[in-house]
This record gives structure tokens, C-alpha cells and sequence, in this order.
């Protein structure tokens, strides 16, 4: 899950996939806007066939908190 976060993120960041680790902060260590971040979790949505609750996501700060979430909402 990790790779393809890193694929998906660097479609909206200039960062090296390999420096994206799961404690890396959305916002502060890869420099996502709050619409990046929206685009990146409807990426998921589409690539794990998951719903993402809005309102759970300004709980998710890590890539990690991301992909925990993610595999919370497949069951």
C-alpha cells in the first residue's frame, strides 16, 4: 500500500517517491493543500474501493494514519 501512496502523492508533489515514509506529514514534510489531500484520499477511494468519510479526515496527518484508515475501510 505504501508504493502506491507514494505513486499517487507524487502526482501532486516534486518529491522522490523513496523519501515518502509513512510518518511523513502530509502537509509539513510533502507540502499537500488541503485540496491535494482531498484528491489524493479520492485516488484512494477509487484505487482500494473505499468510502472516506470528510469528516474523519482532518484526523489524518501521516502517510500512515492514511493507509491505516484506508485498510480500516476495507473490512
Amino acid at each position: 500500500m505504501l508504493d502506491k501512496m507514494r505513486s499517487i502523492i507524487c502526482n501532486y508533489v516534486d518529491i522522490s517517491p523513496e523519501d515518502i515514509t509513512e510518518d511523513s506529514n502530509l502537509t509539513d514534510d510533502l507540502g499537500l493543500s488541503s485540496y491535494d489531500i482531498m484528491c489524493v484520499l479520492g485516488e484512494l477511494e477509487e484505487e482500494f474501493g473505499v468510502i472516506v468519510d470528510e469528516a474523519e479526515i482532518v484526523d489524518i496527518h501521516t502517510i500512515g494514519e492514511a493507509m491505516t484508515y484506508s485498510k480500516s475501510l476495507q473490512g
